[in-house]
């Protein structure tokens, strides 16, 4: 940058370094002055290597959930929620089996000879026979039956099968991997195993806009 007196505005040139002047690794600068001509301000830079750019982050996914064809017997009370449900499973491939009390899901049972490897119910449902009752009389025909309980309630509701094993509890709401997940848990847990308890505290997860949720049942 030279500049002819203080009266003037500098005039800013950019120009290669010369080639027999050695390459800068580190920004360098210089001033010359000299009266009635003006002065010189050189700065050096670093050339820029021709793979400047930094490399992308890479993306974090979440943990995918592997589907099966397993047979789920789902029985939840709110329309909405029971085809929600379903539709998310039916996605990983399983056999979906859907009712909508304890009465029906006994009816299902039946038409289908038992043939079911999974039960998920919700815990509290009109007709008399909560999630608890249903468990109970389905695993006197399978007693190998698993379950998952949900609900917007504690998992105190389970009872006495908090504590038995191929039985989780699944806390609303959740979010359709989670969902996903805490099925293919249950299902790989073997009989020998310790309960497998997917807990989701419904007050430790927002509820994002494509959560499954509904009133505490």
């Amino acid at each position: 940058m030279k500049t002819n007196n203080c009266n003037e505005l500098p005039l800013t040139e950019v120009v290669p370094a010369p080639p027999d002047e050695r390459p800068v690794k580190r920004l360098e600068s210089s001033v010359q002055s000299e009266i009635g001509v003006g002065s010189t301000f050189k700065v050096y830079l670093p050339v820029a290597s021709e793979s400047h750019n930094a490399p992308a982050a890479p993306t974090v996914e979440p943990n995918p959930a592997p589907g099966g064809e397993e047979t789920i017997l789902v029985v939840e009370d709110e329309t909405g929620l029971l085809e929600l449900v379903r539709n998310i499973l039916q996605g990983y491939h399983y056999h979906v089996l859907a009712a909508s009390s304890g009465v029906e899901a006994l009816q299902v049972w039946e038409e289908h000879h038992g043939r079911v490897d999974l039960l998920l119910t919700d815990m509290i449902m009109p007709g008399g026979i909560t999630g608890n009752d249903l468990a109970a009389k389905l695993r006197k025909q399978k007693p190998g039956l698993k379950v998952i309980y949900t609900s917007g309630y504690s998992s105190e509701l389970m009872g006495k099968d908090s504590g038995a094993n191929n039985t989780s509890f699944l806390a609303k709401p959740y979010l359709p991997l989670q969902l996903a997940q805490a099925v293919r848990k249950c299902l790989d847990v073997s009989p020998e195993s310790k309960p497998g308890r997917v807990l989701v505290p419904a007050d430790a997860v927002p509820a994002p806009a494509d959560a499954l949720s509904t009133q505490p049942a």
